[in-house]
């Protein structure tokens, strides 16, 4: 999965903000498919705000490029345990780690830094 699919996301070692859109086609169709099912379970057992859906819709794809972006933000530093932009890159850049775009705490977890 990582050489024939995820491989073509890391065409450019150093990533640029609207790279995160660039994936290869069964890639988005898991992560649509993923998306969809979390959130139809999430609708099936927890009233939701449209609103509160939205925002987070926002924010996600705000954070995808932010990590993207090689701009590390005041705010974002200030969150334990979210990702720095600085993590991301060395996962574009090397490839052989760094496997987690959003939570640190689950490369420490999986044993994935470098």
């Amino acid at each position: 999965m990582l050489k024939n699919v995820h491989s073509i996301h890391h065409k450019a070692t150093k990533p640029f903000p609207l790279e995160y859109l660039y994936a290869h086609p069964f890639e988005w169709l898991m992560g649509m498919v993923g998306a969809f099912l979390g959130f139809a379970l999430i609708l099936i057992f927890t009233p939701v705000n449209l609103y509160a859906f939205w925002i987070f819709g926002a924010l996600r794809n705000l954070h995808e490029i932010h990590i993207h972006s090689d701009l590390e933000l005041p705010v974002s530093s200030k969150i334990p345990l979210l990702s720095k932009t600085k993590h991301h890159d060395d996962h574009h850049a090397k490839l052989n780690g760094n496997y987690s775009s959003t939570f640190v705490w689950m490369d420490r977890f999986f044993k994935t830094n470098f």
